[in-house]
């Protein structure tokens, strides 16, 4: 069971940083096992199929992936992405309920480590290659719908202000 929560979006000031350290395995931070097993489970509690370490206030360039066994990236690179590309409906754990549609390469290969230090090299299609990148952009302190066209921009913003009002009922009962 994680301890962690996910902040909602506007509550998040490190979802917009741009300048997050890489991990160290050489002098770690925090226990690279111990950081890999809280974010499947925070993942998997909020239902996701992808989390970043910087949306549970952990600021390191770390993010899970829901395949199977779950995926921990660390410290990720996109080495090569497809001219390709796919609009599909895309949403966030930061965000929750808000989902728009965003375009994105359709393959990419990449580089990263496992929780033990291990180099990874991989290439990831469709909703892997879309998960890895939106997962990737938390890292750069980016937000899924500024990749978005202006029409679905516009979608997240309504989408957004009624979730918030959402959020806001459903916070006061449970008081």
């Amino acid at each position: 069971m994680s301890e962690h929560v996910i902040p909602i979006g506007d509550l998040n000031d490190m979802l917009r940083d741009k300048d997050i350290p890489a991990f160290d395995f050489k002098n770690p931070q925090t226990d690279p096992v111990k950081l890999a097993k809280d974010l499947i489970a925070t993942m998997q509690a909020g239902n996701g199929i992808g989390l970043a370490a910087n949306q549970i206030g952990i600021r390191l360039k770390v993010f899970c992936m829901q395949t199977d066994p779950p995926m921990v990236c660390f410290n990720p690179r996109i080495t090569w992405q497809s001219e390709e590309t796919v609009k599909l409906e895309e949403g966030c754990l930061s965000y929750p309920g808000v989902i728009i549609k965003i375009e994105r390469p359709q393959h990419i290969r990449v580089r990263f480590f496992d929780p033990y230090g291990t180099p990874i090299v991989k290439k990831f299609t469709g909703m892997a290659a879309r998960c890895f990148l939106h997962e990737y952009d938390h890292l750069q302190g980016k937000l899924y719908y500024e990749r978005a066209d202006w029409f679905q921009k516009e979608k997240f913003e309504k989408r957004w202000k009624i979730a918030k009002r959402r959020l806001r009922k459903i916070a006061k009962l449970k008081r």
